[in-house]
């Protein structure tokens, strides 16, 4: 993603991964409504996700997919993202699904 220089960091010993903008997932009540309407229409409001525009970013879609099934290789337990988030829950699960995009967009 040329405009975006993503940075992906991962805690070994307590399997977290933190990520800023690649995936998303805007949470709560108390979000202001600009917010939410955002949230609503890049698609990480009812769920993690690689927003809309964040995919539209992508220029090399064999690179983001190899990228994304990179970081699904570590032993991922428990996600921090930078908007909103903290999901301890199936984390890796609920990773492979909002990077199935990229991957899909990949193959």
């Amino acid at each position: 993603m040329p405009l975006i220089n993503e940075t992906v960091w991962f805690h070994g010993s307590s399997g977290t991964l933190i990520l800023t903008d690649v995936c998303q997932w805007w949470t709560g009540d108390a979000l202001p409504w600009q917010a939410r309407l955002w949230a609503g229409l890049t698609r990480v409001r009812g769920r993690m996700g690689v927003p809309l525009h964040v995919r539209a970013l992508v220029r090399d879609p064999m690179a983001a997919a190899a990228s994304a099934q990179q970081i699904l290789d570590w032993p991922i337990r428990r996600i921090s993202l930078a908007h909103d988030a903290l999901i301890e829950a199936q984390a890796h699960e609920q990773l492979a699904q909002a990077l199935e995009p990229l991957l899909r967009r990949g193959r």
